[in-house]
């Protein structure tokens, strides 16, 4: 029988995990996951339109 997966914290992995994004004041960034943990990501604006579909 193998060993089980050592599960870890989401908050260990999110140095490895990247992000780019497009800042309320229009900058564009780009960083790790930790490091723009606090931007205000609900405030930004989509850069693509969300498509709804109805059933």
């Amino acid at each position: 029988m193998s060993e089980p997966v050592r599960s870890g914290s989401a908050w260990e992995y999110s140095s490895d995990v990247q992000v780019g994004f497009v800042g309320v004041d229009g900058v564009e960034r780009l960083g790790s996951l930790a490091r723009c943990w606090d931007e205000p990501f609900e405030r930004a604006t989509p850069v693509r339109k969300f498509i709804a579909f109805e059933r």
